[in-house]
């Protein structure tokens, strides 16, 4: 995990993250969510958690429908790993939670149900930055409300740049780039930081964890200026 830059985000400080991010735009049916970065899905399946218990259907202590919630899984989380593994944890993650709303005698009372299929649908194998990725063909690479998670805390060199993480490279060394998008000491997690804005709604909002250095080194001053001028 070191290596990738993959960290593991305590379920505390994802809820820590999603509260901040509801006291700005409370999540609402229909809103979109996407994390780029998906790993297991810790930051998803928190997600879904709070979009199936703000549901016109839920009631506490009480199994909801089978299809309600595979309708809410399908319509509102989405992710994107390059990590075929991790992709399969987090769509095993999110289908353990719809299971653990439902009383299990409701599926044999339904057999025609069947538990949404989500590679390639909501849950993609791809890297973030390449802009020839499937799912960005597909609607679900549209605009999203929320944008959350916790990208990569590497720092890439000239020279020993693996072929994992050549996409993110060539996107923070081209010149474009560079000028409008000022990333410190070739760190992915600010990069992350900048492109997630072109995936947002109009009014969407982000909460990403970054390394604390974002803020202080000097190799991220540009970072800095550039980055609280564009964004709020």
């Amino acid at each position: 995990g070191k290596e990738k830059g993959a960290y593991y985000t305590p379920v505390p400080l994802v809820n820590f993250m999603l509260e901040e991010l509801d006291s700005i735009r409370p999540f609402r049916h229909g809103m979109r969510v996407l994390d780029p970065a998906c790993g297991s899905g810790a930051f998803l399946v928190q997600c879904y958690r709070r979009i199936i218990e703000r549901d016109v259907e839920f009631s506490r202590g009480k199994p909801m429908r089978p299809a309600r919630l595979r309708e809410l899984l399908q319509r509102h989380i989405f992710g994107i790993d390059r990590d075929e593994d991790a992709c399969r944890v987090a769509e095993l993650s999110l289908t353990l939670t719809l299971l653990d709303y439902v009383d299990p005698p409701d599926l044999r009372r339904t057999p025609q149900f069947r538990l949404p299929k989500l590679h390639g649908t909501n849950i993609h194998q791809g890297d973030f930055f390449d802009p020839a990725a499937s799912w960005r063909e597909s609607k679900e690479g549209r605009s999203f409300d929320w944008i959350v998670g916790n990208p990569p805390w590497i720092e890439l060199k000239k020279g020993k740049v693996s072929k994992a993480d050549q996409q993110v490279w060539e996107w923070i060394q081209n010149k474009d780039s560079k000028k409008r998008y000022p990333v410190g000491g070739n760190q992915v997690a600010e990069a992350f930081a900048w492109k997630v804005m072109e995936h947002l709604t109009e009014e969407g909002q982000v909460a990403l964890l970054l390394p604390a250095m974002t803020l202080f080194k000097d190799e991220s001053t540009g970072f800095r200026k550039r980055f609280f001028t564009a964004a709020h």
